[in-house]
């Protein structure tokens, strides 16, 4: 159709959760699993030869692994996109904007994303 405008419209374009585009954002368990235990380890020896300090470290690095576990978890969850282009018609040879919003709708931030 010569000189017509041609309509481009995005396969979404109501705001979607991230969970249906088909990516996983859950952390692999190993790393994180062999880490607790390694901690665990030094604060039963701390505990064992009276190592405040030792106990007191090990304390402070289990409860950050376990903090960071649960927010790696919670950050994807209430993330919402949306997609279009900006004019939504244009004439051949014309340019447009596709334009990506992702919205956090929770409470916890989310420090970056990266968008493939």
């Amino acid at each position: 159709m010569k000189g017509g405008p041609i309509i481009v419209t995005p396969s979404a374009t109501e705001p979607q959760p991230l969970a249906r585009i088909g990516r996983n954002f859950d952390m692999p368990s190993g790393g994180v699993s062999s880490v607790l235990l390694l901690l665990l380890f030094v604060l039963f020896v701390g505990v064992v030869r009276s190592q405040s300090a030792l106990i007191l470290l090990s304390s402070l690095l289990i409860v950050t692994a376990i903090g960071a576990t649960l927010w790696s978890r919670q950050a994807p969850r209430d993330l919402v996109y949306r997609r279009y282009f900006d004019p939504p018609r244009i004439f051949p040879g014309e340019e447009t904007e596709y334009v990506v919003e992702i919205t956090n709708r929770k409470l916890l931030t989310l420090p970056w994303m990266r968008v493939d």
